[in-house]
């Protein structure tokens, strides 16, 4: 059921997410305030995962989370078409993240909660099949519109209510098993929230890394403006990301199984590679199916990195800290997001794409070595 809550919600998000910044660039908005808007949007969703992952350990309870956050997310998302004031914009987005971060922390603890501590790594790859499998769904229902109706992207908006919809109702039928609170989160924003000074040092080693690659994991957008920015058509770009979609759902779970299997530190440094590769590639490419194909291997990346980071830190940690470590390393991830959605912003307009992505790939290289480095103390 989480899975099809999932699938539902990325058919709704994910036809609007490839559209996402023609529509902005069309309102007004610059590379430099796209990457600021999406890096403020990944705090706000970062930060109450923390808050609400900590709440939800705190009183034992998970659906409410659920079920609220998913509503928010479903009701405020479409709004983003009323109007084109570039605050209205922002409020909207940061409604929709606001929902993602209220039920993802206690999502995730439920969904490591209904499997053996072995077989996370292919439960969390299974949920993230499901998931991807409507961020395929998405952008073809956008492919289809746009294709009859070019340029029409405010009809997109509206149009992702109906999946929305459904999210809700499966929502309201999920049920858990009763926990008991945990003793251990507390809700200071300072200390608490971020569950860093009770987590061991595996786990603080790992989440350094890890936090590493999220600042390195900007915002696909800057893909997608990359691929535009080649001349490359905005239909084609939206079947494309479908694509990197479908990469992503067939191996998601296969990835997650060779985590179970081997670990998920070698599957997570293999992602990291290919996002590595991949920044260098859009930084020097310019046959526009070559870079085409480039984005569609990031499906391969995010197979490698997305569950099993999750599965991986999840494995560091107490079970009754689950909601709390996960959100509250979301909470710091969110803040490396916003940081390197902002460079890279700069960069781009400074001293230019191709230049930002060959930077961007050279930290990844460094990250690389540095997990090969402190292999055997995480």
């Amino acid at each position: 059921m989480l899975g099809g809550i999932s699938f539902f919600t990325d058919v709704s998000s994910e036809m609007l997410y490839p559209i996402l910044p023609f529509y902005l660039i069309s309102v007004g908005f610059s590379a430099q305030s796209i990457g600021l808007l999406e890096g403020i949007a990944e705090v706000v969703v970062s930060l109450s995962k923390g808050f609400f992952g900590s709440m939800s350990d705190r009183l034992g309870k998970r659906l409410p989370f659920i079920r609220t956050g998913y509503a928010i997310s479903n009701l405020t998302r479409p709004l983003i078409g009323l109007s084109s004031h570039p605050l209205w914009i922002f409020l909207q987005r940061l409604g929709d993240r606001f929902g993602k971060g209220l039920r993802t922390g206690a999502r995730d603890a439920m969904l490591a909660e209904s499997v053996p501590s072995e077989n996370r790594g292919i439960a969390f790859g299974f949920h993230r099949t499901l998931d991807t499998l409507g961020a395929v769904a998405g952008p073809l229902v956008a492919t289809f519109w746009l294709t009859r109706h070019p340029g029409d992207y405010r009809s997109l908006f509206f149009i992702a209510f109906i999946p929305g919809a459904i999210t809700m109702v499966i929502a309201a039928f999920l049920k858990e098993t009763p926990k008991v609170p945990s003793q251990n989160p507390s809700i200071s924003l300072v200390d608490k929230i971020l569950y860093w000074k009770r987590s061991s040092a595996s786990f603080k080693r790992a989440s350094i890394l890890l936090l590493f690659f999220a600042f390195l994991s900007s915002s696909h957008m800057f893909f997608i403006l990359m691929l535009k920015s080649h001349g490359i058509a905005e239909s084609e770009i939206v079947t494309t990301y479908m694509l990197y979609n479908v990469v992503y759902a067939g191996l998601a779970i296969i990835m997650g199984k060779l985590a179970d299997d081997w670990g998920s530190r070698p599957i997570v440094s293999l992602g990291i590679a290919c996002l590595t590769f991949t920044f260098a590639g859009f930084s020097i490419a310019k046959d526009q199916d070559f870079l085409r194909y480039l984005f569609i291997f990031l499906g391969f990346t995010s197979a490698c990195v997305e569950g099993n980071t999750k599965a991986w830190l999840s494995q560091l940690v107490d079970k009754a800290d689950l909601a709390s470590a996960l959100g509250g390393f979301a909470a710091l991830s969110g803040l490396a997001i916003l940081l390197g959605n902002v460079v890279m912003g700069i960069l781009w307009e400074t001293i230019g794409h191709d230049y930002a992505f060959r930077l961007f790939a050279l930290l990844g290289a460094s990250l690389f070595i540095a997990l090969f480095i402190f292999r055997k103390k995480i």
